[in-house]
């Protein structure tokens, strides 16, 4: 899995939860919960939610009745995994049990991961500073550990934070460093994650030819190793960098393409492709369909929690409006510029 190589991990399980089948014994079902735990692990990395959640839960399952506090503790963190990916964080309350089993067991690990894990969640719900703190905490352990391919997965998480809050030069040191750690032990994913955070940095930068040449090339590398969050996660930036190049038919097509390809893994990034979809729409001339699409990514915003998100599509909505010739545009305006702050956001300027 850490390679990326997720066909292989799935063959594996499924090899040792067919030689396990069969046996009716304590051992057996400690191994069955271990093996569905970490299948559904491999499903998630893949960005197949679904499925990971209906694995994770049979593990879950299976791991309370045989006592199995190791592979509960990593079905929990799929089962949370999977739910912010289908766009219901809400129903994500299992990562903080995970942590308190993790701990009790010792697994030094486990409790860096799930810390890791913490950072994630609380940098989509707009919690900055807490994510910061989880991810440094999460390096910093792993750095004990003398794991320093997973303490480079934290800085790049750590990097997302500081791109998104326009800490540019930070944000550089840290992705920097980490895809060529992540690249140098061949974890894919994890890789192609820190260079989409660097062709972020490219965009703001305004060096739009070379981000939309790396992001092409990443949303390719992406779906060729079977990673959904990550084609649709490449694809939103691309649809930005198309954008600014004055692309928004080829903006709009890509958006169609990168739905059709993530099907329901796609309901978490709601907000961000309709607020694409609304900008190139506006580029095109088609004003009144683009409000339409800024409405709808202002409530999938607001429906998930996503405050970073909400603040970004209301900025859209107040140039749609002003395209409009619509005066109200105060409170949007002072909104977004209210909840950028409390993210602590450099600019208030839409990317």
């Amino acid at each position: 899995m850490r390679i990326g190589a997720h066909s292989a991990a799935l063959r594996e399980t499924a090899l040792g939860l067919n030689l396990v089948g069969s046996i009716d014994s304590v051992a057996a079902r400690e191994s069955r919960a271990r093996l569905l735990a970490v299948r559904g692990l491999a499903r998630l990395q893949q960005g197949r939610a679904r499925e990971a959640l209906v694995l994770a839960e049979d593990a879950a399952d299976v791991a309370g009745a045989t006592g199995v506090h190791d592979a509960l503790a990593r079905a929990y963190s799929v089962i949370d995994g999977a739910y912010e990916l289908l766009g219901q964080p809400d129903r994500a309350v299992y990562e903080p049990k995970a942590l308190e089993i993790y701990k009790k067991l010792g697994h030094l690990t486990g409790t860096a991961g799930v810390a890791n894990n913490l950072g994630v969640k609380a940098y989509s719900e707009g919690r900055w500073d807490e994510a910061i703190d989880w991810y440094r905490q999460a390096q910093a352990a792993f750095r004990r550990l003398g794991n320093e391919t997973q303490a480079q997965l934290a800085a790049a998480n750590l990097g997302e934070v500081l791109a998104s809050q326009k800490r540019l030069a930070e944000a550089e040191e840290m992705l920097v460093g980490a895809r060529r750690a992540l690249r140098a032990h061949d974890m894919i994913g994890d890789a192609i994650f820190a260079e989409i955070q660097l062709a972020r940095l490219s965009l703001e930068r305004g060096e739009i030819e070379a981000a939309t040449s790396v992001l092409r090339e990443l949303l390719e590398e992406a779906s060729m190793v079977g990673q959904a969050d990550l084609v649709v996660e490449a694809g939103i930036h691309l649809v930005s960098a198309l954008i600014r190049s004055d692309e928004p038919e080829a903006a709009l097509e890509l958006i169609d393409t990168v739905e059709q390809s993530a099907g329901d893994e796609a309901a978490s990034y709601a907000a961000p492709l309709s607020r694409g979809r609304a900008e190139a729409l506006m580029l095109s001339g088609r004003v009144d369909q683009a409000f339409t699409e800024a409405e709808e990514a202002v409530r999938a915003a607001r429906r998930q929690g996503l405050i970073y998100e909400e603040a970004l599509s209301r900025l859209i909505r107040v140039r749609i409006r002003t395209a409009l010739g619509d005066g109200e545009v105060t409170e949007d305006v002072q909104e977004a510029q209210r909840l950028l702050y409390v993210l602590g956001v450099v600019t208030t300027d839409s990317p």
